[in-house]
């Protein structure tokens, strides 16, 4: 298991509550817990779920709101990326990537469809994953439905030359789990005389050849997306030191094909 603090500042949270790394909880447990303070839950747990009769417990998902309820969002300017994650994002988008341009994330592999597989052709009224990003809370924007979860690429590709075309972008960044479909955008992007469409690879090298459509996605390729987002949904955070959010920095849309849909967001 990767540390928290190995991919979010803890100094950041801190901010928030008092918070201590599980590293340095388990290296001091006797004083941050001492056992005669300590209430546990565990014969309460076993007492309402004996290994008898429950050898195994499998959860679905985490024990908290997926995605998150918007009550809670503005916690999330607590949650900053640390250096190494937004230094390599830095450096990928100063030497990679003519500004301005947009970046998209497309979630195509195997195990999305078969999510978008249980709407039913007349959609759903019940929120899946995060689709509340289209749809509002309560679905009050309208139904979920297949082509609002897994778009085609009709609608994938229109959208990304509307939205090109929108900000006058220079260049596009493709993150995706399975296939990036660079060769096809460029193609739809022909007319606007685009830098080819590029994404990361594991060595930070610059991979806008054939060969994506059949790579995998990278952890650059979450670096750089990630960190496109975090500032874009937080335009506050340039006041608080961060080396990303000079006003240089603001020259980008960020498209999100995964989810339940495509979110825009545009700065």
């Amino acid at each position: 298991m990767v540390p928290f603090e190995h991919i979010f500042r803890v100094s950041a949270v801190s901010k928030y509550l008092k918070v201590v790394t599980m590293a340095e909880f388990t290296k001091h447990m006797s004083k941050l817990w001492p056992k005669n303070n300590r209430t546990g839950s565990v014969k309460t747990w076993t007492e309402r779920f004996p290994p008898s009769e429950y050898p195994v417990l499998a959860f679905s998902s985490a024990p908290a709101p997926f995605p998150s309820r918007q009550n809670s969002w503005e916690l999330q300017r607590y949650l900053k990326w640390n250096s190494r994650i937004t230094a390599r994002a830095k450096h990928f988008i100063n030497s990679k990537i003519t500004r301005p341009f947009l970046a998209v994330h497309l979630r195509n592999d195997m195990d999305w469809g078969r999510v978008c597989e249980h709407i039913s052709p007349n959609g759903a009224d019940q929120p899946l994953f995060a689709s509340a990003q289209c749809l509002g809370e309560g679905h009050y924007d309208g139904k979920l439905t297949k082509e609002i979860c897994s778009p085609s690429k009709d609608t994938i590709f229109g959208d990304i030359v509307t939205e090109v075309g929108r900000i006058g972008a220079k260049s596009v960044f493709i993150a995706s789990d399975k296939d990036h479909m660079i060769e096809d955008i460029n193609d739809a992007l022909r007319a606007y005389d685009l830098i080819k469409s590029v994404t990361g690879d594991e060595d930070d090298e610059l991979v806008d050849d054939e060969s994506i459509s059949s790579k995998e996605t990278t952890e650059n390729d979450h670096d750089v997306l990630d960190e496109l987002m975090d500032r874009e949904d937080h335009p506050e955070y340039e006041s608080a030191g961060d080396p990303l959010m000079s006003e240089d920095n603001y020259d980008f849309a960020v498209m999100d094909v995964a989810s339940n849909g495509m979110k825009r967001k545009a700065c």
